[in-house]
């Protein structure tokens, strides 16, 4: 969001300073001017967009991925802890026969 809003800053400087440079001076090529400018705005800032939704999307798949490997430890510590428990209680019944 923030490199769209710089790109709109830039192309507002540069339409700013074409328009100033000659005042009052209005003509078709300046409408053209104006339509290019925000053509490329847009075709920038979409570009931008597109791969800050691409980012936002793999990291998104990351933490799920983080989550899901954090469960899969969990259960994994809970079926040692339980073996362990069954060990020692065959180890106790070995003993006693």
């Amino acid at each position: 969001m923030k490199n769209i809003i710089l790109l709109g800053i830039v192309f507002l400087a540069i339409g700013s300073f074409l328009f100033y440079r000659d005042q009052y001076a209005w003509s078709w090529q300046m409408l053209y001017s104006c339509t290019a400018g925000l053509g490329l705005g847009l075709i920038f800032g979409g570009i931008v967009g597109y791969i800050s939704k691409g980012t936002a999307i793999k990291n998104e798949n990351k933490v799920k991925q983080l989550k899901q490997l954090q469960k899969d430890k969990e259960e994994l510590e809970k079926k040692q802890a339980q073996l362990l428990k069954e060990v020692e209680k065959q180890e106790k019944e070995n003993r006693n026969v």
